[in-house]
């Protein structure tokens, strides 16, 4: 088993603990076939982690409602897309003139917002970046670096999850501590401006 495996197994662990439905939510995931295959329109070739993510669950269905979606958290409000979703919303971005979308960055999770975690798909270890494609100001940056990788971008949700910086709260809702979260990211990727920002840029 694969660190990313180890990793992923772990993370549906701590779902089941969290008595969260994001498994029930999750699509089976695909053979390298049928990755292989989807992916041949993209100008490059997924790295090894892509795959084994894929291969482990295809993104989460559409949610049924809220309480659906309340249930089902996987990573502060941030959400793994299928294959097919990535592809598209990859050729949406790869055509829109933003100076800061690297053609090499591939989509895996996203919110309703516009914030999307990339892959560097040039990299044999992808480093993973926060792009947003609505940046708040004309000077602030579109992408930072999140993640050394996609293992170490899912050890660190693991982490989370562990040190309940992901919670229950006392009025029934699923809710993040965001100073302890990002506490716990900084802490495991000190070099990612992404968490180094978020933190006061300490």
């Amino acid at each position: 088993m694969s660190e990313l495996t180890d990793a992923l197994e772990k993370l549906s662990r701590q779902f089941d603990l969290k008595e969260l439905h994001t498994m029930k939510r999750m699509q089976p995931g695909l053979s390298r076939a049928e990755i292989a295959e989807l992916a041949k329109p993209l100008p490059f070739a997924l790295p090894e982690e892509v795959i084994e993510l894929f291969e482990w669950r295809n993104g989460l269905r559409d949610c049924i409602g809220w309480d659906d979606m309340e249930a089902a958290c996987f990573f502060e409000g941030s959400d793994p897309m299928s294959l097919q979703r990535a592809i598209e919303l990859y050729f949406e971005l790869a055509k829109v003139p933003l100076d800061s979308f690297r053609s090499s960055w591939f989509p895996l999770f996203g919110d309703s917002g516009g914030d999307v975690y990339c892959i560097d798909c040039v990299e044999d270890i992808g480093t993973i970046w926060d792009f947003d494609s609505k940046p708040a100001s004309d000077d602030e940056e579109f992408g930072l670096l999140a993640f050394r990788s996609l293992t170490k971008m899912i050890a660190t949700i693991v982490m989370c999850y562990e040190q309940d910086a992901y919670y229950w709260n006392d009025q029934g809702v699923f809710d993040i501590d965001f100073d302890k979260s990002t506490d716990i990211a900084f802490q495991e990727n000190p070099d990612a401006e992404y968490w180094k920002s978020r933190a006061g840029g300490q």
